[in-house]
């Protein structure tokens, strides 16, 4: 299990401390570390829409990755997942995916879905996509695009994920 928890001033130097493999490097931003992509989309917010910035602590507090949560037209964009190196294939990614989806069914932004593409190549995020409960749906700029419906028809007590 991971904690989403918000980069600011009191985190933003263990944020940075996050590192992948040289060969995952592609598979989430253009350099290391992930989280200096994160904090300057967070500034600049690319596309017109608003970017959170994300540290994911496991149980005890260990800091074991960052990733960006974009919010507009209706729906949340998970990107820049990156789970350090030190720390993966232990699910970490998975319950990243989760802990998100719990966050934008619990915010009242008339968001309808939780979305994000990753490269052809990465099937560990597939993999983690896939076990939160995404849905592969078609393919955006050469990537697997993966979906999830944010049902708000139901009260916020039904709609939490574990």
């Amino acid at each position: 299990m991971v904690d989403l928890e918000l980069i600011d001033a009191s985190n933003w130097r263990e944020a940075l401390e996050v590192r992948v493999d040289d060969d995952q490097v592609a598979f989430v931003a253009d350099c290391q570390p992930v989280a200096l992509v994160v904090l300057a989309k967070c500034f600049v917010q690319p596309d017109d829409r608003r970017w959170e910035p994300f540290l994911l602590r496991d149980s005890v507090g260990t800091v074991v990755g960052v990733l960006a949560l974009t919010h507009g037209g209706g729906s949340s964009e998970l990107r820049h997942v990156a789970i350090d190196a030190r720390h993966q294939g232990r699910g970490f990614g998975t319950s990243a995916v989760k802990a998100v989806a719990h966050r934008v069914r619990s915010l009242d932004s008339g968001c309808t879905e939780l979305v994000v593409s990753a490269h052809p190549d990465n099937h560990a995020a597939h993999a983690a996509y896939r076990s939160a409960g995404l849905v592969e749906n078609g393919e955006r700029d050469g990537e697997p695009f993966w979906r999830l419906a944010i049902d708000r028809s139901t009260s916020p007590e039904s709609r939490r994920m574990d």
